[in-house]
């Protein structure tokens, strides 16, 4: 009866003792994370690629998907990539052709107005967005616009 009763006593201290939460604390650098009411004492950090985590999420917990307009996939809107495109209906080919044929001189040819949502290997593949390096993801204010205006305007000085 003894033998047995150590025998339990051992298995049971040596496979389901766990160290208690003040171990992680002392001996790792820990953080607490609150999850479904739960704190969840973690003795190691994982890392993160982006601070936003490629969302914009913020304070939602969940939001609605939207379909990428290249290959219909499900993707939630504030992480779909977006773009509003305005074009001409003609492309810059046939404008002067209709202009020619046209009866009246000033006739303002109507645009296209196009919201465009792309998922993220979509728009990757596509050129939309670029792979940044790791220095350059940190990098958050939008790229620079090209100044097409600025090389028609010409400034006399006198």
């Amino acid at each position: 009866f003894f033998f047995f009763f150590f025998l339990f006593f051992f298995f049971f201290f040596f496979f389901f003792h766990l160290p208690s939460p003040s171990f992680f604390l002392s001996h790792s650098p820990s953080f607490q994370t609150r999850k479904h009411n739960i704190i969840v004492l973690s003795p190691f950090k994982m890392t993160q690629k982006r601070r936003n985590h490629g969302r914009s999420k913020k304070g939602r917990g969940r939001v609605k998907p939207v379909r990428c307009t290249n290959c219909a996939r499900c993707v939630p809107k504030d992480k779909a990539i977006k773009r509003f495109v305005v074009r001409n209906i003609v492309e810059s080919a046939a404008i002067r052709d209709i202009v020619e044929q046209s009866v009246y001189e000033e006739y303002k040819l109507p645009k296209i107005y196009v919201k465009i949502q792309y998922c993220i290997s979509c728009a990757i593949h596509s050129h939309v967005v670029r792979v940044r390096s790791r220095t350059e993801r940190k990098n958050r204010n939008p790229p620079q616009r090209p100044n097409h205006g600025d090389k028609a305007k010409k400034t006399d000085k006198k």
